[in-house]
C-alpha cells in the first residue's frame, strides 16, 4: 500500500485557469498514486469580487440572460471545491483523448461523469478542472453495513452507466473500483485517458464486461483475502487439469498444436523436467522414440 510523506499531503494553492488566477484556501492530495487535489477556492465567482449589491445584481442578471457567459468563462464560475488532475509525464496522448471524451459526453457531464469545467496550469503542469463527486468509491465500500441482497441494485446501476457510454460510441477500458463512484441511485465514473471510440475498436464494444468485472471482483473484496486466495488456487487446479489434458500420446494432439512423436523424440530437455512442469509422470524418451 502506498503513503504519502507529510510534504506530498497538500498541493500549492494557486491555479491557473484562463484570464483568473485562482487562490485556493486549501490542496489536499487524494490518491497517493495519482496527482488529484481537491481545492477549496476562496472565491469561487466573480460575485465575490464585487461590493456593491446592486452592481453584483446587475451582473447576476445578464450571466442568467446570457448564459454562454458561463460556457466562455469557466473559471470566474465554479463551485467551493474543485478536483485538479495533473496530467502525467509522457502522457500527452491520453491526456487529450481524456479532454475528448469529456467534451464528447457533455451530455452525461453531471451524471454519469464529472463536469467538466477546463484547462489549467496547476503545480506548473497542464492539469483538468472537474467537479466533486459527492459519492463513495466502490473500493470504500463499508461491507459490515451493507447487505448482500442489495448487490442486483448495484449491478443495475452499473448497466446504466455504462450503457449510456455505449450509446455516445466509447468504450471504457479502466474500470476498477477506485474509478466508480456510487451516487444515490446511480453511479458515477472517472478517468477516461485509456478510452477509445466505437469505430476505433472495429465492432467490439466491451462496456457490457466492464459490469461483470467489476460485480465479480466487488464480491471477491466483500468476502475477504481468504476467498480471493482460494479463488486462485482453484483456478491455478483447473488450469493445471487443463494442461494435463492436453499432453496425449505422440503423434496426436498436443495442445492445439499436431506434433509428431519423433519431434517430441527430439526435444533436449530432460524427460523429468518436462514430467515436472507438466504436473504427471516423465515422459520415457525411448519409449518416444
Amino acid at each position: 500500500m502506498s503513503y504519502l510523506l507529510p510534504h506530498e499531503i497538500s498541493g500549492p494553492l494557486e491555479l491557473y485557469m484562463g484570464r483568473r488566477r485562482i487562490t485556493a484556501t486549501s490542496s489536499d492530495r487524494l490518491d497517493p498514486n495519482r496527482m488529484v487535489y481537491r481545492l477549496k477556492i476562496q472565491k469561487p465567482t466573480i460575485f465575490g469580487y464585487i461590493p456593491i449589491a446592486i452592481v453584483c445584481s446587475m451582473v447576476g442578471y445578464l450571466v442568467d440572460t446570457f448564459p454562454s457567459i458561463k460556457t466562455r468563462y469557466p473559471e470566474w464560475f465554479l463551485p467551493p471545491t474543485v478536483i485538479v488532475k495533473i496530467r502525467k509525464q509522457d502522457w500527452n496522448k491520453e491526456f487529450e483523448m481524456e479532454k475528448r471524451i469529456y467534451h464528447h459526453l457533455k451530455p452525461l457531464q453531471g451524471t454519469v461523469i464529472p463536469l467538466f469545467y477546463g484547462e489549467a496550469i496547476y503545480d506548473q503542469s497542464p492539469a483538468f478542472v472537474i467537479s466533486e463527486i459527492h459519492g463513495q468509491r466502490l473500493c470504500d465500500t463499508d461491507f459490515k453495513s451493507r447487505p448482500e441482497a442489495d448487490d442486483h441494485i448495484l449491478e443495475a446501476k452499473l448497466e446504466e452507466a455504462f450503457q449510456a457510454l455505449t450509446e455516445y460510441g466509447v468504450t471504457y477500458h479502466d474500470a476498477e473500483m477506485h474509478n466508480t463512484f456510487e451516487v444515490d441511485d446511480r453511479v458515477m465514473l472517472i478517468d477516461f485517458e485509456q478510452c477509445q471510440f466505437k469505430s476505433e475498436v472495429c465492432e467490439y464494444n466491451p462496456n457490457g464486461g466492464n459490469v461483470h468485472y467489476l460485480m465479480r471482483y466487488f464480491r471477491e473484496v466483500r468476502e475477504g483475502p481468504e476467498y480471493i486466495r482460494a479463488q486462485m488456487e482453484r483456478n491455478d487446479e483447473r488450469r493445471m487439469q487443463d494442461f494435463r489434458s492436453t499432453i496425449q500420446t505422440p503423434g496426436q494432439v498436443f495442445g492445439s498444436i499436431q506434433i509428431p512423436g519423433q519431434f517430441l523424440g527430439s526435444i533436449h530437455t530432460p524427460g523429468p523436467v518436462v514430467g515436472m512442469v507438466a504436473g504427471v509422470a516423465p515422459f520415457n524418451r525411448e519409449k518416444l522414440e
